[in-house]
């Protein structure tokens, strides 16, 4: 995806990337890797891209607003939504993100991060993270844009959670749903019109 979305960015005046992956945290307790962060990082180091690692846990207000005017994108990288979503509740960052996009900054987001980007993370649904939902005080994201994004369509590891938790939970709650599968992504431009671009 990076290899094709790069054409649309200029390397020039726009390389210069917080690389977020606080959504990839819980996975490092449980498993010790991350290798769709790893690859990530790879990638863009390797297109020409300067990143800067950050994570939202346990940072100041004063921290963000410094590293954000140090970059010109904000790369959330994958892993839970829900845990993505409450260390940004702590430290009030999603007004400090939209006003980052507001000002000419370049959003991309990776799974979780995806979610972040839409109105509302109550799609990400799955049995095993109701404890997670719970301990939220709102399912409100960026709004960046009016849908939500759910990754990794027609994957078979997720099949299951597709067909027997997620669609029926959500579908009937009127949320406006994009299904992507992990050779597409959507690009928004400044207008709000969008594309799914294939690779």
């Amino acid at each position: 995806m990076l290899e094709d979305l790069v054409k649309f960015i200029d390397l020039e005046t726009k390389k210069r990337v917080l690389f977020v992956d606080t959504a990839a945290e819980p996975f490092v307790e449980k498993c010790k890797e991350i290798p769709w962060v790893d690859k990530s990082k790879k990638v863009m180091e390797e297109l020409g891209f300067e990143l800067i690692d950050f994570s939202f846990t346990n940072k100041s207000a004063k921290e963000i607003e410094e590293n954000l005017a140090r970059v010109d994108i904000i790369y959330v990288a994958g892993g839970n939504a829900y845990y993505l979503l409450d260390k940004i509740y702590q430290v009030d960052g999603l007004e400090m993100i939209k006003k980052f996009v507001d000002n000419g900054g370049i959003y991309i987001g990776q799974s979780a991060g995806s979610y972040l980007a839409g109105p509302s993370v109550e799609p990400a649904f799955r049995p095993s993270r109701v404890k997670e939902m719970e301990v939220l005080s709102s399912f409100e994201c960026l709004g960046l844009v009016d849908f939500t994004v759910l990754p990794h369509f027609g994957r078979e590891d997720t099949r299951d959670n597709y067909l027997n938790h997620r669609c029926e939970y959500i579908f009937d709650k009127g949320y406006k749903i994009i299904l992507l599968t992990d050779n597409q992504y959507i690009r928004v431009q400044k207008d709000g019109a969008y594309k799914i671009e294939e690779v």
